[in-house]
């Protein structure tokens, strides 16, 4: 099994079921949340567990708390795990500060063997 929790925090239940299953075939833990206020509570709840989360891939645009807005939660609680943003538009990329942390955007769509290798490379940092 490879190294890596990965939080996949997305409002759409097929993309959201398509990635969870990508990722653990990889040989990742997964955990998943439908907004960020839910992806919030996983990072929370994982810190305490012996598995904390090494990764989140977000969308950027959620019902509810953002993606960009998650980020800024994090950043209070000072959680600066890496993070990989899903985003359906090229613009969205300018939004967000990342000071201290591994941001990186994928556009979607997008292909499995891109996110593969965003993903590795971002659990290295």
């Amino acid at each position: 099994m490879l190294e890596g929790h990965i939080l996949i925090a997305e409002d759409e239940e097929n993309i959201l079921r398509v990635l969870s299953l990508l990722l653990r075939r990889r040989g990742y833990t997964v955990s998943t949340a439908r907004d960020g206020s839910q992806a919030l509570e996983v990072i929370v709840d994982a810190r305490k567990s012996d598995r904390p989360v090494d990764l989140l891939l977000t969308d950027v645009q959620m019902e509810g708390m953002t993606g960009f807005e998650l980020v800024v939660e994090l950043d209070k609680m000072e959680l600066l795990l890496p993070v990989l943003f899903m985003t359906g538009f090229a613009r969205e990329q300018a939004a967000v500060k990342t000071e201290g942390r591994f941001v990186r955007f994928i556009e979607k769509p997008f292909k499995a063997e891109r996110l593969i290798e965003l993903v590795s490379t971002a659990l290295k940092h």
